[in-house]
């Protein structure tokens, strides 16, 4: 081979290269942004389930204060002690979602924001920078109330916990009049969780709606006329 085709094969290989790249790193680019959608999206699901998970445990304490006819106050405790079990554990959960969220954010604002410099266009640019800068503005309002909620929402459970323990070997009238202006107090304790919890849903939704890929409308072709 002489040396004017190999140096023509050498410049279509490195210009294969390059185009494999380009479409790898735009590849890589969408993947960061369905990943991150993906974690928002799993954070909603979570704090619904959270909602849910409290309010049966706060609804369970009242059922053992003013049990209702149907059921007697023994199986209205054991079913207060387990809404404070599945409480915990979506707690639990709920952390788990939340972390790997803000571990997917990170990378990638900054990835967007080193790619600033790659622009030849800087009107493109200034729009790029504006729709980020938007976009970040959606994530930090996630993450302004699921970060709080999570201690808050421990808290509420450890005291939901205390008031089964206080009455698991004491469970008379007595007790139940004892606590009954500390549930007062628990209860809007709940209902601050239970409103951080709902506004972690709505700024979820608020940014998947805004960053979800476009979806492809599937039209049905109408039947062709018989001849």
């Amino acid at each position: 081979m002489n040396a004017r085709i190999l140096a023509l094969s050498s410049l279509l290989l490195a210009s294969g290269f390059s185009s494999c790249s380009s479409a790898a790193k735009a590849s890589l680019g969408l993947r960061r942004v369905d990943d991150l959608v993906t974690c928002i999206e799993h954070v909603q699901v979570e704090s619904d389930v959270a909602r849910d998970r409290l309010r049966s445990a706060v609804y369970g304490l009242h059922g053992v204060l003013d049990p209702k006819r149907e059921i007697d106050v023994v199986s209205a405790f054991s079913e207060f002690a387990l809404a404070i079990d599945q409480s915990e554990e979506q707690a639990a959960a709920l952390r788990d979602a939340i972390g790997p969220m803000q571990k997917a954010a990170e990378p990638f604002f900054e990835k967007w924001q080193d790619d600033m410099e790659e622009f030849s266009s800087g009107a493109l640019r200034e729009r790029s920078r504006a729709r980020m800068e938007r976009t970040r503005e959606r994530y930090d309002a996630i993450v302004a109330v699921s970060v709080p909620v999570q201690d808050e929402y421990d808290a509420l459970n450890t005291n939901l916990r205390d008031h089964a323990l206080f009455l698991g070997h004491d469970l008379n009238q007595a007790s139940l009049d004892e606590i009954r202006g500390d549930v007062k107090t628990l209860t809007r304790h709940a209902a601050k969780v239970d409103s951080l919890l709902e506004q972690t849903i709505e700024a979820c939704l608020a940014y998947a709606e805004a960053s979800n890929l476009p979806q492809v409308e599937v039209t049905e072709e109408a039947p062709a006329e018989a001849k």
